[in-house]
This record gives structure tokens, sequence and C-alpha cells, in this order.
């Protein structure tokens, strides 16, 4: 698998070819900035959404899928930030070997939450069989 750098200055040949990655790159960075300022997480996208449209990075897809695109990296950045709370808590709680336990614990509260199998499968490295058998218990 080969990955690119594509955070401002990190491939600025490849950027400055396509204005559609410059203008993604450009956007994830303005959230990125709009946190490290002190901006609550769907605040940072909200504006970096209506900064996207009237900088013109992007602003004819954020115009048509505003909605869509708040949704999706607001739930995107968040399991990003409970994957790292569970690591956390799990190395602080010794459950640092893979045990199962927490995995199950957030796996339920995730359902609960109305999350998508797919991304407490992600989350919690459970199986689908898994966290099917926890969707259906409940």
């Amino acid at each position: 698998m080969r990955v690119v750098n594509i955070n401002p200055g990190g491939n600025t040949s490849l950027l400055s070819k396509s204005a559609t990655l410059n203008g993604y790159s450009a956007f994830v960075e303005r959230v990125r900035s709009n946190q490290r300022s002190g901006m609550k997480l769907r605040g940072a996208i909200r504006e970096a959404i209506d900064w996207s449209i009237s900088a013109g990075a992007l602003a004819d897809f954020m115009d048509e899928h505003k909605s869509e695109v708040e949704s999706m990296l607001y739930t995107e950045f968040n399991i990003n930030t409970a994957k790292k709370v569970w690591q956390e808590e799990s190395f602080a709680d010794g459950f640092s070997d893979g045990s199962n336990e927490r995995a199950v614990e957030i796996a339920k509260n995730a359902l609960e939450m109305g999350m998508q199998i797919d991304t407490i499968i992600k989350l919690t490295g459970l199986t689908r069989e898994e966290v099917e058998s926890l969707h259906k218990a409940q």
C-alpha cells in the first residue's frame, strides 16, 4: 500500500496538479487549525465548510453536500478520538493484552448510540459475529 502525504507542505508537486486534492488538504487543515484555536469539533467542521465555500475550495461540492460532509467528518473524527481514548484506558486498566472485556463494553455502548456495525468493528477490533451477537442481545 502506498501512502501519500497531502498535508500542507507535504507533497506540493502533487497538490499543485489537483485543485480538488489541494482543496481537500486545505479544508482538513482548516478543521485542525480551528480545533487548535479552541473550537469544538462540530463548530470547527462547520466553519471549515463555510470557509471552503467562500474561498472556492471544493465550493460546489461543499455547497451541495454540506450536511453530509459535516455528519461524516464529525462521526469519523469522533471514532478516531474514541479509539485513542479506548487504547489509553485499556492500557491504564491493564487490558493492553487485547482482552475483549473492554471492547465488548464499548461495542454495547456504541450500539445503544446507534452506530453502524462496521464502525463498531473498526473501533473495537471485535469480529462481525461478536458485534452482531451483541446487537441481537439488545
